[in-house]
């Protein structure tokens, strides 16, 4: 009949003996993981409460915060809204007041057209010339 081989023994024997060292490591190892866990557990648990502490006293600092960002931005829009009103009002002035300035202006004009045209003699020409000495000096 067929034998088992002596190598095919001894190689066996050597798995079967390694298997054995492999699970009292492992069985080893699971004992000192569950005795880890077992003093960490408490540490978990008041890690646990504090971050819902924290996250209550975080949603409480966001709240706060929104209230004071749409309050800050209620008030940024009551300025804005009085500048816009104050620029309205001031335009409503420079409309009314423009054309006594405009006409003062021309008044001023004028007057110094008539001196420089009495310097130069008090003609027409130089009346015509002084007026548009003037003009040019608007244009520049």
């Amino acid at each position: 009949m067929n034998e088992i081989p002596t190598w095919w023994l001894v190689l066996s024997g050597l798995f079967f003996f390694m298997n054995v060292v492999l699970f009292a490591a492992l069985a080893i190892a699971m004992f000192k993981i569950a005795a880890v866990m077992k003093d960490l557990t408490p540490k978990v648990n008041s890690l646990t409460q504090k971050v819902e502490v924290l996250t209550e006293k975080v949603g409480a600092l966001a709240d706060t915060t929104r209230a004071t960002v749409d309050r800050v931005g209620g008030k940024a829009g009551n300025v804005a809204g009085s500048a816009a009103n104050i620029a309205e009002v001031a335009a409503a002035q420079w409309e009314r007041f423009a054309p006594i300035l405009m006409g003062g202006m021309t008044a001023f004009k004028l007057i110094g057209a008539f001196r420089e045209m009495r310097r130069k003699g008090g003609n027409k020409a130089a009346l015509q010339e002084a007026l548009q000495d003037a003009l040019q000096q608007d244009n520049n």
